[in-house]
């Protein structure tokens, strides 16, 4: 959560605890006027500083998922050769942090290798 948005909500539960402090002196004194508009102020501002937070919070998620989408490509549909002798030209059809599951640029079934047996073309 930035600051400024940390400021707000700081400054609408001051605003809370100072109308709830009025109220009690206003019910006290019998002026129910008052009391009633600074319960409502007071339940307005910690409303309020919930959404903030609630809000925040969320943007906080969006901004993850949208660095974790931005982050570098996958190298799915990347043309390979294994580094042992072979001559057939892979493609790469999906990936995980230690294999690759490749197939032949042919009507064959995948095979799946550890990326450290392959070398990129392109």
């Amino acid at each position: 959560m930035y600051a400024k948005e940390e400021g707000i909500i700081h400054n609408l539960n001051e605003i809370a605890d100072m109308q709830g402090e009025v109220a009690k002196k206003a019910m006290a004194n019998g002026c129910m006027d008052t009391a009633t508009l600074s319960l409502i102020i007071a339940k307005t501002a910690t409303e309020a500083a919930e959404i903030i937070e609630k809000q925040a919070h969320e943007l906080e998620v969006l901004r993850a998922q949208r660095t974790k989408e931005n982050s570098p490509a996958t190298n799915i549909g990347k043309r390979v050769r294994l580094t042992v002798a072979d001559d057939k030209v892979y493609i790469i059809v999906a990936e995980d942090q230690e294999k690759l599951l490749i197939k032949t640029i042919s009507a064959s079934p995948a095979l799946e290798v550890n990326k450290k047996e392959v070398h990129f073309i392109d």
